[in-house]
């Protein structure tokens, strides 16, 4: 059973500005900031609750448009389901 929304993926065109706006004027914290190599980045924060985290995923602006929204479900019975 799918119990909420763990995580959702951003792509954002500039995660310092994107960081900023959530981070200081919505109050979310950083949960994981880690460098992926090659210039990758790994960017996860979560609400005041701590529910839900976002991942905020640079794209470049061309890629943007083409780009699809990911949502990872957090579930009582994960061991159920083959993904």
């Amino acid at each position: 059973m799918i119990t909420h929304i763990g995580s959702a993926m951003l792509y954002v065109s500039d995660q310092e500005e994107s960081l900023a706006f959530y981070r200081d004027l919505l109050g979310f914290s950083i949960v994981l900031d880690a460098d992926m190599g090659g210039g990758a980045r790994w960017l996860e924060l979560a609400p005041p609750d701590g529910s839900t985290t976002i991942t905020l995923h640079h794209g470049a602006p061309s890629r943007l448009s083409r780009a699809q929204t990911v949502i990872r479900f957090s579930s009582t019975a994960r061991d159920r389901w083959q993904l």
